[in-house]
Parts: C-alpha cells; structure tokens; sequence
C-alpha cells in the first residue's frame, strides 16, 4: 500500500492482540479505502492509514459471494458503442469476518517491541472465472 512516495506496512504488535490477527488472517477486499490519520505522539508523529481488512472467514465468504453475482456483460452485449468507462461492481463486504488494521510508514516499523509484519498483504478479489 503506498500513499504519494511513502510505502505503508501492517505492524501487529504481540503484546497488543497482534498474534491473533495474524493467525486469523488479513487480505485486503478489493475497493478497500483507508482513511488517514495524523498521529503527532505515535512514532514521532506519522500518519497512519486506517481501514477494515477480511480474515479467513470474511475472505471465504467474500469470494463465495462474489462468485454467485452475476458476470459483467461482455463486448457482445454493447451494441454499437466502440468505447465504454470501465466501472467495476463494487464488491459486497462480508457483515462479518473483519478486522480493523491500522497500517503505519514501514520506514517506522520494529519500534513497538516484537511484532509480527507485512508489506504485501493479499488482496481478495472478484473471480475472473465464473
């Protein structure tokens, strides 16, 4: 996850519950929006992004949603029209199977005590084979 030049990572500390969100799982559902937050007393002051990631479970019930929802239609079903914006369906979030993340600058990560890390954090996405 970048915003402008700088490279974000999830940081779940041990001591703060950060073992159990990490066997529990963390994938970001495609379309996910996080949320800035300036923190001045956490790290020397640094923002933070903020937003909701599936586990498991969310994931599971992600694609199993998703895979049930109708295709999007085809170049064949267009009519005359050459060019058309490409407008993804937004996907449904699973009413549970979630987590709030928070994702911090990797530049300041390994400050908190042990932790468990991630940069590149699997994204759930629609199936293209339906």
């Amino acid at each position: 996850v970048m915003r402008g030049p700088v490279v974000y990572c999830l940081e779940l500390p041990k001591q703060g519950g950060g073992e159990k969100i990490w066997r529990e799982g963390v994938f970001l559902p495609a379309g996910v929006e996080f949320t800035p937050q300036f923190r001045k007393n956490f790290l020397g002051g640094v923002v933070v992004l903020k937003g909701r990631a599936l586990t498991f479970k969310g994931r599971d019930r992600f694609a199993k949603d998703t895979a049930a929802s109708p295709a999007p239609k085809t170049p064949a079903d267009w009519g005359d029209v050459l060019y058309r914006p490409l407008k993804p369906r937004a996907p449904k979030r699973p009413a549970g199977g979630t987590v709030e993340i928070t994702l911090i600058p990797y530049y300041a990560w390994a400050n908190r005590g042990l932790s468990l890390m991630e940069v590149w954090i699997p994204l759930a996405r629609q199936s293209d084979n339906r």
